[in-house]
This record gives structure tokens, sequence and C-alpha cells, in this order.
């Protein structure tokens, strides 16, 4: 059994346990935040021509690659100097084949970019002659006396 001092010292912890549990309570929550929602980039598309000469050179790179593998296998070379040979293979073959896409998908995008631009100035000068031609319309309007409240209606 236990003493009665030690049943008081008990009680206050006890106290302080139900202390605690009723401030948890009366505190509210922590509001959450609504989290924000993920931006979706815009997806790229490139032109056609572009995307042909990544999937070539990449098919290209693979084939010659085995061809060397191939050849020096056949030759008789170590398993070692097969590794070698196609690693500098890769290595000097893809070098070239990123310059040559490189180039090649530079030009075509620039042209895409260009053709783009035009079409915008297109677009603008339109616009512009469309606000200069309705301005040429209000004057002529003016000058004959018409409301040209009317006109704008038009």
């Amino acid at each position: 059994m236990k003493s009665p001092a030690a049943e008081q010292a008990a009680k206050p912890e006890m106290s302080d346990e139900k202390d605690k549990n009723a401030q948890s309570k009366a505190t509210p929550p922590k509001e959450k935040k609504p989290k924000a929602k993920p931006v979706k980039e815009e997806a790229v598309e490139l032109p056609m021509l572009v995307e042909i000469s990544y999937t070539f050179s990449g098919i290209l790179l693979v084939f010659s690659a085995l061809a060397v593998a191939f050849v020096s296998w056949a030759s008789g070379a170590s398993l070692i100097q097969v590794f070698v040979r196609t690693l500098i293979s890769v290595v000097v073959m893809g070098c070239v084949l990123w310059l040559f896409t490189w180039q090649f998908s530079t030009g075509v995008l620039q042209g895409a970019m260009l053709s783009l631009e035009e079409e915008e100035n297109q677009k603008a000068q339109k616009k512009a002659d469309q606000e200069a031609a309705h301005a040429a319309h209000l004057a002529e309007a003016a000058q004959a006396g018409m409301d040209t409240d009317l006109v704008r209606e038009m």
C-alpha cells in the first residue's frame, strides 16, 4: 500500500497532466497552409527536323559502337581492347554527331524564330493599317459634319 504522503505527491503530477491536456485542447490547432499548386511548365515542342536529327544521331552512335565492338572482337582483340576501342569510338563519334546536331538544330530554331517574328510584324502592320483606316474614316465623317459617335459604332 502507498502511504498517504506518496498518494498526495502523485496527485499533483496527475493534475499537471490534466492541466497540460486542457491547455492543448484550449489552444486552437495550427492552421494548415494550403499547399501551393505545382506550376506546370509548358512543354516545348521542337520542330520535327530537330527531333529526327536527335533520333538519327543516337541510332547512328549505337550502331557504330556495336560495329566497332563486333569488328574488334572478330579480329581477336582481348575484352579490354574491345572495351577501349568502343569507348574511344563512342566518345569521338558522339562529339562529332553532337556538333552536327547542334549546328543543325540551331539553324532550324533560328529559322522558326525568324518566321514567328515576321508573322508578328505582319499582324502589327495589319492592325496599324486598320487603325489608320478607321481614323481616316472618322476624320472624313467629322469633315462631312456627321456625328462621330454614330460613326464609331459602325
